[in-house]
């Protein structure tokens, strides 16, 4: 049975060390942290690992140092953030023949493309790579909008398994999980802001940065919802108010999860890649404050 991309998957953060460069050990650690605490899968190279801003060699050796950490525990999927197809495909031969399970596609775009465009993109990587591929729908970032209509067009490609919806519109969401219902394509939110009530629209999972955070919440949450215990996994959607807070208390989130993660005793500096803006004293204190009122820390 092929395996699908179900579950929960962690936005991995990128450690840095103080000088900006990648913390491999801190990775590791963290990585082995996430396995412990139930997640489905992980997923480097995100959005929120900072990737569009790492170079070449950065972004291979955290694909290189995740696998290695994760020795085949969990499925990894690896974040691609290129404009260009060859850029696109010349690494994600790197991330298969390193052990990633699948990739994680955004296509920004420079010049305006046509769906056709688009398309001949995603194709061109299946037929090379010959590995599964998860469409990145994120428009506030890529400039690229592309209705369920044609997220379901590219899933009829060979290879291309599911999407990451990073977009608000639950009734978007559902209307491509009733156009993909019966196929193999996951469709995953891209926040855990609506993870139960995408679940309720038929969603197959969470691939967030909050599950850094919580990890073996969220997985509770789903355990809760596939058990058919409704109440407890809308009574868990609503218990962690204060970290919501913290992440959507600026656009570039970044610098504030690191901090988080630090206070809350995981080996990783808030230090971020430039020009990210780095960590705030007021936003020091606010993630503080909003710590001790998650009862997740002394204050």
């Amino acid at each position: 049975m092929e395996r699908r991309y179900q579950g929960v998957y962690p936005v991995v953060l990128t450690p840095l060390t103080t000088d900006g460069a990648i913390d491999v050990p801190a990775l590791q650690k963290t990585v082995a942290f996430l396995i412990e605490k139930g997640v489905h899968g992980l997923l480097v190279l995100g959005s929120n690992g900072e990737s569009p801003f790492l170079t070449d060699a950065e972004r291979r050796q955290v694909i290189t140092a995740t696998a290695e950490a994760c020795g085949g525990r969990v499925p990894i999927v690896v974040g691609t953030t290129y404009m260009g197809t060859d850029q696109t495909l010349e690494l994600g031969a790197f991330a298969r023949e390193a052990g990633a399970d699948a990739l994680l596609s955004a296509l920004p775009v420079y010049y305006p493309l046509e769906e056709d465009d688009v398309f001949d993109h995603y194709r061109i990587l299946s037929e090379r790579l010959e590995m599964p591929i998860l469409y990145y729908n994120f428009p506030m970032a890529t400039h690229l909008t592309l209705s369920p209509e044609q997220i379901h067009r590219l899933s009829t490609i060979p290879n291309i398994r599911g999407v990451k919806e990073s977009i608000a519109d639950l009734a978007e969401l559902a209307g491509l999980v009733e156009l993909t219902r019966d196929t193999t394509f996951d469709v995953h939110t891209g926040t855990s802001i609506n993870f139960f009530f995408a679940l309720q629209s038929g969603a197959h999972g969470v691939i967030c940065p909050l599950a850094n955070l919580i990890p073996d919440t969220l997985v509770s949450l789903w355990d809760a919802f596939h058990e058919g215990d409704m109440k407890r996994a809308e009574e868990i959607q609503f218990s962690f108010p204060e970290l919501v807070t913290i992440f959507a208390s600026t656009m570039r989130p970044h610098a504030v999860m690191k901090e988080a993660m630090r206070l809350l005793g995981h080996d990783m500096t808030p230090v971020v890649k430039s020009p990210l803006p780095q960590l705030t004293d007021e936003q020091a204190k606010f993630v503080r404050e909003n710590l001790v009122k998650a009862g997740m820390i002394e204050g």
